[in-house]
């Protein structure tokens, strides 16, 4: 694969609007129609940076952004080991699209340099368009297979299951990335990825900026990434919804079409989650309906893994010998309580299992759930399914840091807000920060997790005995 790094300064200089001509806003959102990117120069303070970004767009908070909607973006030297927090440290930081794991990640992405790294940290752009393109000249199952929904889940916590590629009602598509341990990827998706990442490897081009320079993209076009760096490197960024009209994603090259063949789209549903060669030799049994289908190519168990190829079984699983479909491991409920709760039973099984002390439950909201769901008859095959053993309630009194964060992170990437949440429904915004800053948890709690029948609160197994 190479690098397309020829030319930064003319590509910049490409893209390159004056921000302060008459009629520069009609310009911009017309060149950001066209060709979804812009760069600009003259931005050498956060008032600046802010009064630009609030003449186009209607600024969205970030969960680190400070209170006017900016994010600082600078290794902050605490942040960078920890799954989701590449852009806070100064390592490589793959082609992504910002807030990937939501459902509707912004549209518009300004980034401004406030102070240029002595030595690497420079910017990589990849046009969505590029690398469709890429894609379906040089392996168009894979442009296929990409675009088929539920192929890919991104992010921590509940996270967002969706596709590399969205094609529109207009014929349009857009594209949603993310190449970091929080991204994984089913049965069909996973043979294809080392042609995406080729595709958006040779699509990329170069951007150094100086301070005061900055871009600002359509988020659902252009992937953004970064080469590694020494110093402290400053950057400002915002994140909103534009006040111009903007179409959705790309129009795609006329030899790329935007959708599969009619074919295709028959044979492939939402749910099928079967590799290729299965879909294939499923729709030439479709044309010969009598013959069964050999039992090689009917539908196998299915995992979902990470980009590094990893099992997990995070995923809904379909199952071979049952018209029973398991839920997701991560979903058993509808409530992000016992979502959670799920979670940290896991967790607490590892601790548990290596001779570390029992996980402290800090949280008085999924403890409740816990409450809930302890007396009950289903507690026994929750706790089955989510630690592989019983686990008891034992009363755990104590306050200080809590030690079983990084066990959670290195499974599901950062604690969501909830943890955070107190019995009277409020976030505790000061624990919250000092988290996400340092990614340490300072909390009391009142209980953990005790093995077998132990603890306070276990429904208690009878004894049968022979009369």
């Amino acid at each position: 694969m190479r690098d397309a790094t020829t030319g930064c300064e003319t590509f910049f200089a490409d893209h390159y609007v004056t921000i302060r001509a008459p009629h520069a806003d009609d310009v911009l959102a017309a060149q950001l129609r066209e060709t979804g990117l812009v760069t600009v120069d003259g931005l050498r303070t956060r008032n600046e940076v802010l009064m630009f970004a609030t003449r186009l767009m209607a600024v969205t908070p970030h969960p680190h952004s400070a209170p006017d909607g900016l994010t600082l973006i600078r290794d902050t030297g605490s942040h960078a080991h920890r799954a989701g927090f590449a852009g806070l440290g100064s390592g490589e930081l793959p082609a992504h699209t910002e807030r990937s794991g939501v459902p509707k990640p912004p549209r518009l992405m300004l980034l401004v340099c406030l102070r240029p790294a002595p030595r690497g940290g420079d910017v990589l752009l990849a046009d969505g368009r590029d690398v469709h393109d890429l894609l379906v000249g040089r392996c168009r199952e894979a442009a296929v297979m990409l675009a088929q929904p539920r192929t890919a889940h991104f992010g921590a916590g509940a996270g967002h299951t969706t596709q590399v590629l969205t094609a529109h009602a207009d014929g349009r598509i857009s594209i949603r990335l993310r190449q970091d341990g929080l991204a994984r990827w089913s049965p069909l998706a996973r043979p294809y990825l080392a042609r995406l990442r080729g595709a958006v490897a040779d699509s990329r081009r170069r951007i150094t900026l100086r301070a005061g320079q900055g871009y600002l993209l359509d988020n659902h076009r252009w992937l953004h990434a970064r080469t590694p760096f020494s110093g402290d490197r400053q950057l400002l960024r915002a994140l909103g919804e534009p006040h111009f009209a903007l179409p959705e994603g790309f129009a795609p090259h006329p030899h790329s079409p935007a959708t599969p063949s009619p074919l295709l789209a028959r044979v492939m549903s939402v749910t099928d989650t079967r590799p290729w060669a299965v879909l294939r030799q499923s729709a030439r049994h479709r044309a010969r309906p009598n013959r069964p289908l050999p039992q090689s190519v009917r539908p196998p168990p299915v995992a979902w893994t990470n980009a590094a190829g990893g099992a997990r079984a995070t995923s809904k699983v379909r199952q071979h010998h049952s018209n029973q479909q398991e839920e997701h491991e991560m979903s058993t409920t509808q409530t992000p309580e016992r979502v959670e709760l799920a979670k940290f039973f896991t967790v607490s099984a590892q601790q548990l299992e290596t001779g570390r002390p029992a996980p402290q439950m800090f949280c008085p909201v999924i403890d409740a759930e816990w409450h809930r769901l302890l007396h009950t008859a289903e507690y026994a095959e929750f706790s089955a399914r989510h630690a592989g053993q019983m686990l008891g309630h034992m009363s755990s009194h104590g306050n200080g840091r809590i030690s079983w964060t990084s066990g959670y992170e290195e499974r599901y990437g950062s604690l969501p807000e909830i943890w955070f949440t107190g019995s009277d429904g409020q976030v505790d915004e000061n624990r919250l920060t000092h988290y996400r800053e340092t990614g340490e948890v300072v909390a009391e709690w009142d209980c953990s997790p005790a093995p077998g029948d132990g603890g306070d609160g276990v429904p208690k197994r009878r004894k049968v005995t022979a009369s």
